[in-house]
């Protein structure tokens, strides 16, 4: 007996079922892998605006600027400045009714906020003539946290829930193949094969039927990670390669693991309950 071959229609939907799955499991297993960057990425772009007195002159408000722009922990790149006519006319494209304008200049950007001495920055920068108020936004880290542990305990119950899905259909695929091969298994045990023996040519058919569907569900993980850096800024900055070969590599040594203990087992079963009084 060479091999353990399935019948096609069999070979074909099992190796769809678990590509889809480790495609699912790496995706999951990726997102796992980058909370802790969605997090630094929170607390290294939390938004700041200052409003500054309509009445201030262009000297003044460039001085502002630039004292923003030599700030450490302040991203020059993201320094907007906003004349109060240009936001009236943004808050008329959502409020028709509006007549007269509450703001002064706006000034937005974004700070990190364990930069040492930001916050004092900031209430420096208040104390500056012009500047009528300054609006932070702040993140709750505790609340962040409890969120993280949240999805990620979510992650872990879709892992294990695929994981089992993943091993049924393999038990159920080997176990037909065994009974499609049951009589080259006696003949083998005919001849004083021993259990491990048998198990090459198992172990060596469902490694080759395994190969395709991992191969595939990278690739599909892999375009996805590439659309959503093509399409998201957000994902463009936070998304770590090296995270998520190393996803895609864990997965792929997971479910081989797995299939191989799954075969070994389900032939053992199989030979205790069909031949073996050994």
């Amino acid at each position: 007996m060479d091999s353990f071959k399935l019948p096609q229609s069999l070979n074909e939907s099992t190796q769809a079922s678990v590509s889809f799955i480790a495609f699912l499991l790496s995706i999951l297993l990726i997102l796992t892998f980058h909370l802790g960057l969605i997090k630094q990425y929170a607390l290294d772009n939390q938004i700041v605006l200052i409003e500054i007195d309509k009445g201030t002159s262009d000297k003044s408000i460039e001085d502002i600027l630039d004292q923003l722009r030599n700030t450490e922990g302040i991203d020059a790149e993201s320094i907007e400045l906003q004349y109060a006519d240009e936001a009236f006319k943004a808050m008329l494209n959502v409020n028709q009714t509006s007549k007269v304008n509450p703001f002064g200049h706006l000034v937005t950007f974004s700070v990190d906020q364990q930069t040492p001495l930001i916050d004092r920055t900031l209430k420096t920068l208040e104390e500056q003539e012009g500047v009528l108020s300054i609006l932070q936004e702040t993140l709750d880290q505790r609340n962040f946290d409890r969120n993280a542990t949240f999805f990620g305990a979510v992650f872990l119950g879709l892992t294990i829930v695929l994981a089992f899905w993943a091993i049924y259909i393999v038990i159920t695929s080997i176990r037909r193949s065994l009974l499609f091969q049951q009589e080259k298994i006696l003949t083998m045990q005919l001849v004083g094969a021993r259990k491990s023996f048998i198990w090459m040519p198992l172990r060596r058919s469902t490694i080759q039927k395994l190969i395709k569907p991992l191969l595939i569900s990278n690739i599909l993980a892999l375009i996805v990670c590439l659309c959503l850096v093509g399409f998201s800024t957000f994902s463009a900055e936070i998304l770590s390669w090296i995270r998520v070969i190393g996803a895609l590599l864990l997965v792929n040594l997971v479910m081989l693991f797995m299939v191989l203990v799954v075969s070994f087992a389900q032939l053992t079963v199989f030979l205790e309950q069909h031949f073996y009084e050994q």
